[in-house]
C-alpha cells in the first residue's frame, strides 16, 4: 500500500507524518490488495484563526479503477484523521460489497437439483392434489 501524504497552509511534522502512517496501516491493513494507492491531504482552512478547521481528506484508487474521496473536518487534526481512517476503511468494504454482488449470480430455488428431488419426491403421493403441491412451494 503506498501512502502518499501533503500538508497545505502548515509545517507537516515528522509525529503527524507517523500518525497518519499508523493509523491508515493499522485501519486499512486488510485492503492492501484493493487499495493500492491512498493520498493523504492535510489542510488548516483558516490558517491560525482557529476553529473546527482542521481537515484531511483521503483519496483511495482501488484495484478496480474507482475513487473514493472521504474529507473530514475537525478542531484537531489527529481526530480528523482518525475518523477519516475509519471512513475510508467503512467506505472500501462497502465498495467491496457492491462488486462482490454484483458477480453473484441471482439462484432461482426451484432450478436447483436438491429442490427438485424433493418436490418429485413429496408430489410422487399427491397426484391430482395441487393445493398441497402449491402450498409445499410457498412454505420452501
Amino acid at each position: 500500500m503506498s501512502i502518499n501524504i501533503q500538508a497545505r497552509s502548515f509545517r507537516l511534522t515528522a509525529a503527524l507524518r507517523g500518525y497518519v502512517h499508523a493509523k491508515l496501516e493499522k485501519t486499512l491493513s486488510r485492503y492492501r490488495q484493493q487499495a493500492p494507492k491512498i493520498s493523504v491531504t492535510l489542510q488548516d482552512i483558516n490558517g491560525p484563526r482557529g476553529g473546527e478547521d482542521m481537515q484531511c481528506k483521503i483519496v483511495v484508487k482501488t484495484d478496480g479503477n474507482r475513487t473514493l474521496v472521504i474529507q473530514e473536518t475537525a478542531e484537531d487534526m489527529y481526530d480528523a484523521i482518525a475518523i477519516a481512517a475509519s471512513r475510508a476503511s467503512w467506505a472500501i468494504s462497502r465498495q467491496l460489497d457492491r462488486l462482490q454482488d454484483r458477480k453473484r449470480k441471482a439462484v432461482n430455488p426451484y432450478n436447483t437439483p436438491e429442490f427438485n428431488d424433493e418436490v418429485l419426491d413429496s408430489v410422487d403421493g399427491f397426484i391430482g392434489h395441487h393445493e398441497e403441491v402449491d402450498s409445499y412451494r410457498t412454505a420452501v
